[in-house]
């Protein structure tokens, strides 16, 4: 090999050397890509129950903001209020059990599930009066009993009722808000309320010897889910992922910290710890998507057609107000639906 070819050669190991180098350089150089969802203003509507759980701890952990969200979090009496509420408030995403979903699906299509964050057989109670000489269940006959519409609690009383060989028929059914019912029950204006936590307990509280309360395990499955708004979905199909992949981290922490969650969930609903513990001993607290709530919402919807509730007598298809795409992109393995959008 000649003299010039060799510096021919080092001539071009080392212009390729600069590429390289310049190559490299350019590329620290370049500012990191943002995420587009960053700072991402969203609208979250959290009822104040124990099945709400993951979401509050979520909220109150900062598990929305730590995933890029800058997250409004109004908290409601209930789900059916913040599913009421979400267009006139403002809300992309609430936390809400089947009952309310059921009621407005005969009139509305603009929302979808995207997950059922927990679950209990054994939430929903009547809450009575002695005095009004009610003892067992067989004594509501004829009582003024209380309950919020269209919701879970009212499905539960319809169940209660039946199974006790009584219908709403055999007693007078009165709707009020939520709040409205332990002093109503304290007051004597009416003689029991079907509810649950922390309706229950505060009401036994002030009623004190006066109260007997009626549970019914397994009667009902409760199912809450996470619901949002379609044209958020389709706005913003990342910053839904994130909520969910903020509630599957507030699950990790209550199965890693149980007694740390237990204190959150308690001070947000002002409750004591074991009576929250006692209603999350029946609950499963997990993000997932089955088979079996196509059932639960069925059900409810023959119940509500069947009571002249609604203004129709078809079964909507709920298989149209389930998302799953995002939680199978999350989390496939939680979700277990054959059929889906």
């Amino acid at each position: 090999m000649s003299i010039a070819q060799i510096y021919k050669g080092l001539a071009l190991t080392l212009l390729l050397l600069i590429v390289i180098l310049l190559v490299a350089v350019l590329g620290l150089s370049k500012p990191p890509k943002k995420s587009s969802i960053t700072g991402k203003n969203i609208s979250i509507g959290i009822s104040k129950e124990s099945l709400a759980a993951l979401s509050i701890i979520a909220a109150e952990n900062g598990y929305f903001k730590s995933g890029g969200l800058n997250t409004t979090i109004k908290y409601y009496d209930s789900g059916k209020i913040a599913l009421d509420s979400i267009i006139s408030d403002n809300l992309d995403v609430v936390t809400v059990s089947s009952t309310p979903i059921v009621f407005h699906s005969f009139h509305r299509q603009d929302f979808s599930i995207i997950a059922s964050i927990g679950s209990s057989d054994n939430e929903q109670r009547i809450i009575a009066r002695k005095d009004a000489g009610i003892i067992g269940p067989k004594d509501l006959r004829g009582k003024h009993i209380a309950t919020t519409k269209t919701s879970s609690v009212h499905f539960f009383l319809h169940l209660f009722l039946a199974k006790h060989g009584l219908s709403e028929k055999d007693v007078n059914v009165t709707f009020m808000k939520p709040d409205e019912l332990p002093n109503a029950l304290l007051n004597g204006d009416i003689d029991a309320f079907s509810m649950r936590e922390p309706f229950i307990s505060k009401t036994a509280k002030l009623l004190g010897d006066n109260s007997v309360i009626f549970e019914e395990p397994k009667l009902y499955i409760k199912y809450f889910y996470v619901v949002v708004r379609n044209d958020f979905l389709q706005r913003d199909s990342e910053a839904v992922e994130i909520v969910l992949k903020a509630l599957l981290k507030s699950e990790d922490f209550i199965r890693g910290n149980p007694h740390q969650a237990l204190h959150i969930v308690s001070s947000k609903l002002a409750t004591n710890e074991m009576e929250i513990s006692q209603i999350l001993q029946h609950s499963d607290l997990s993000v997932r998507l089955d088979q079996s709530m196509l059932i639960g919402l069925e059900t409810q919807a023959r119940w509500l057609i069947r009571d002249k509730l609604v203004n129709t007598d078809k079964v909507p298809n709920y298989i149209k107000y389930i998302s799953s795409s995002s939680l199978r992109l999350v989390k496939p393995e939680t979700v277990n639906i054959t059929q889906y959008k």
